[in-house]
């Protein structure tokens, strides 16, 4: 209430120097107390809904008693017949108070009821901040599952492009191993075919220079036997020499031909080796990565090249076979015409001379044939030049199996490599579908959360409208109970100055109890100590004043009656703060389990925002509520305060009244 004296006035003061003290023992007045029994942590005490709602009449402050006097009246009594006597301290009373029947002072209540709000306040405040760490963790632990499922969908993605990039370089692989397998083919059937043509070519050239020196030595033989022979025959031979000169011409044009075939077969070498460069370019172009479309064109002119080649030497060889032919008829001819012309030795002996002269073209014919050999040397030089293109070839041939082997073990490691990341893919896929699982089971419980949280409000807001009701039905009554002694004590004042001091205070102080709730405890300790002096006051004065006997008792009556009604009053309002604090100890169970679901389900998986503001909604509730509660329990101090100073007013007036009589 404050550090100064609110109570005792002036008129106090001297009354109580003129009361003469007796050695009787001073009764206390039995106040309204709380037992222990009451205040607890869990139970706070109330004030009654309709505590002193007394009639005011117009002649006096209290119905049943006489009008107080007013501040100008004094003691009857002399000042001579009031003698000194000792001080007691405030602590003294208050603790012969506490310690007289084991109960608990409105004080010690008080202070017991703030110290408990205080408790329940910081309790409100644990659990917001608990709900508000347990809300960032969820925000938290959501933000990290929402990086996770990123980064796997990126690397998933990117894993799957590699692949698709592996896929399409084995299938490009594929098709450039088909297409160079096919070209091997090919090549292995045109070289086997060209080695048949050389072959060939080989064998009637052999053909061709056996025949040329078998006619030699046939024809110097003839030359020797028929040079006996008449020259009956000369004409004979003449015809027979022309016959061998046009066959010697026919063999020029057979060499001739052949040195051709030689050419071209040099040819075939040089666009086989061209065709082997073309391969080896194309394999490196490979290698590199260049487009099958290259290989597949060259591919095809190559096998163009080839065909024309095989045609050309083909039609060669049928042009060579049928004059071969030819040659053999000629030759049989020949021996055929040289047996018949054995009976004309005369036409040989003519003939002699031409044989000479024939003998030298032969000399010529033979050194001609020499220079043929020279060429046939040659031609052999180029065969075996032909048979080295064919070992290279072999040998390229062994490097492009080489190659392909390197292409196998290189196609392999990438099929190793391919199977290692399609392993990965898959571990990637289960990791996948358990974090989509985990996701499900958070999102399902984010909603189990939510539905609580939905049930919770509903609650929480029923609660809010069951408290507001029940604070209306308690502040209205409290409201008109204070309008009535605010109208009392405003005409209280008219009449006594102390008593509009007092009030005032009081107004002022109930103002400042939000604020002041240490200095107002200490404050009410004083007040009680006060308070009880004035009861022991009254006591003696009771006490002396025999002849006011039935005043007294009346007035001993109306106190009784007041004091019955106070402990109704409180025990209903204790019955209704009992009921109010098992439902408020409720909704903290409530809340703690919902807390302790919260932290749970925090730790399994992740909150969504809107669970988020459904929780921060629900703490806004609670807080009001609370705020709320905070309220009622002031005015119901407020009410206990005005209840005091009433009491404190009415045992005043009494006095002064008995004093003024």
């Amino acid at each position: 209430v404050g550090e100064r004296d609110i109570f005792a006035t002036d008129n106090e003061d001297e009354v109580a120097r003129k009361i003469p003290l007796s050695n009787k023992p001073t009764r206390m007045l039995k106040t309204p107390t709380l037992s222990r029994e009451m205040v607890t942590n869990e139970q706070l005490p109330v004030p009654p809904k309709a505590a002193f709602n007394l009639p005011r009449s117009a002649s006096s402050g209290f119905p049943g008693f006489p009008p107080p006097g007013n501040g100008s009246s004094r003691s009857l009594l002399p000042p001579s017949s009031c003698s000194t006597r000792g001080r007691v301290t405030l602590r003294e009373v208050a603790s012969s108070i506490s310690g007289s029947n084991g109960s608990l002072t409105l004080s010690e209540s008080l202070r017991q009821s703030g110290k408990v709000f205080e408790e329940q306040e910081s309790r409100v405040k644990q659990l917001s901040h608990l709900s508000q760490e347990q809300a960032e963790m969820l925000k938290s632990k959501d933000k990290e599952i929402q990086s996770l499922t990123t980064t796997l969908n990126d690397r998933s993605s990117l894993k799957q492009k590699e692949i698709d990039q592996l896929r399409e370089k084995e299938r490009a692989s594929e098709m450039t191993i088909r297409g160079l397998e096919d070209e091997i083919r090919l090549l292995r059937k045109q070289n086997n075919e060209i080695d048949k043509l050389w072959r060939c070519s080989d064998e009637k050239l052999r053909m061709t220079n056996e025949d040329l020196l078998k006619k030699g030595s046939r024809d110097m033989d003839l030359a020797s036997r028929f040079s006996s022979r008449d020259r009956s025959t000369a004409d004979g031979d003449n015809q027979a020499l022309f016959a061998a000169e046009s066959q010697i011409r026919s063999l020029k044009r057979q060499v001739q031909q052949a040195e051709a075939d030689a050419e071209s077969l040099r040819q075939q070498t040089s666009s086989l080796n061209s065709k082997i460069q073309d391969m080896e370019d194309r394999r490196s172009c490979e290698r590199t990565g260049t487009s099958s479309a290259r290989s597949k064109s060259v591919d095809e002119k190559l096998d163009r090249k080839s065909r024309e080649q095989e045609a050309v030497m083909q039609a060669r060889i049928s042009e060579l076979e049928k004059i071969l032919s030819q040659r053999d008829t000629d030759i049989r001819a020949l021996k055929a015409q040289l047996k018949d012309s054995d009976s004309a030795q005369e036409d040989i002996r003519s003939l002699q001379k031409r044989l000479s002269e024939a003998e030298r073209e032969i000399a010529q014919l033979r050194g001609a044939l020499a220079g043929e050999a020279d060429k046939l040397k040659e031609r052999d030089r180029l065969l075996n030049l032909a048979s080295n293109a064919s070992d290279e070839r072999a040998a390229l041939e062994q490097r492009l199996a080489a190659i392909e082997k390197e292409r196998n073990s290189s196609l392999q490691n990438q099929q190793k490599i391919i199977c290692s990341k399609d392993g990965e893919m898959s571990a990637l896929a289960e990791s996948k579908a358990q974090l989509e699982m985990e996701l499900r089971e958070c999102r399902q419980a984010i909603l189990d959360k939510q539905a609580m949280l939905d049930d919770a409000q509903k609650k929480c807001q029923s609660l809010e409208a069951d408290l507001k009701r029940q604070a209306t039905d308690v502040v209205g009554p409290l409201q008109q109970q204070l309008a009535d002694l605010k109208l009392r004590l405003e005409l209280s004042q008219a009449d006594v100055t102390t008593a509009e001091k007092a009030l005032t205070a009081a107004r002022q102080e109930v103002e400042k109890l939000k604020s002041e709730l240490a200095s107002r405890q200490a404050a009410d300790a004083e007040s009680l100590s006060r308070l009880c002096r004035i009861r022991e006051l009254e006591a003696e004065l009771r006490a002396e004043k025999q002849g006011g006997a039935e005043k007294r008792a009346a007035l001993q009556a109306r106190m009784d009656a007041l004091e019955a009604k106070s402990k109704g009053s409180d025990k209903a309002s204790g019955e209704e703060s009992a009921r109010l604090l098992r439902e408020m100890e409720a909704l903290k169970k409530q809340h703690a389990e919902e807390v302790a679901l919260l932290k749970k389900r925090a730790d399994e998986g992740a909150a969504s925002v809107e669970a988020y503001a459904k929780q921060s909604r629900c703490m806004d509730l609670l807080k009001k509520r609370s705020e709320m509660q905070a309220q009622i329990h002031k005015l119901q101090m407020l009410m206990r305060m005005a209840e005091i100073t009433k009491l404190e007013e009415y045992v005043k007036c009494s006095r002064r009244y008995d004093a003024v009589r």
